[in-house]
């Protein structure tokens, strides 16, 4: 679900940062609004996404840290050991992924802002 909806956005804003850049004349103010919503809704809705993303894998590796900054000495062996078992399953953080193919991250975030504006500035380049 995330995969095609990333890569729906990410031509949606090529072509709408292509509108902004060579189609709309620079006298219709109220198209230039419009554009610029239109492309503020897409890239608003990938960045939750991606920020979503983001506090899962930060909250994730936390979990382990804060397990083992308790007061976990004091505890029974069985429990010891099974807080032995959420610090080793937190050395790995959870992820959200894009059809396995990406992490949602803000990294991820920065990469789709940019390849749009890549896009849109190659159809710019071979406009006639």
């Amino acid at each position: 679900m995330f995969l095609m909806e990333v890569v729906i956005t990410v031509i949606s804003l090529c072509f709408v940062m292509f509108v902004l850049l060579v189609v709309s004349p620079a006298k219709d103010i109220y198209s230039i609004f419009i554009n610029i919503i239109y492309l503020l809704t897409p890239t608003i809705l990938i960045f939750l996404y991606n920020y979503v993303g983001e506090n899962l894998i930060n909250h994730s590796i936390d979990i382990g840290v804060q397990v083992y900054n308790s007061n976990w000495e004091d505890c029974d062996p069985q429990l010891v050991q099974s807080l032995m078992l959420i610090i080793i399953r937190s050395q790995r953080p959870l992820t959200l992924t894009g059809g396995k193919f990406f992490l949602m991250s803000l990294d991820t975030f920065k990469n789709i802002m940019l390849s749009g504006w890549t896009y849109a500035t190659f159809l710019q380049s071979i406009k006639p």
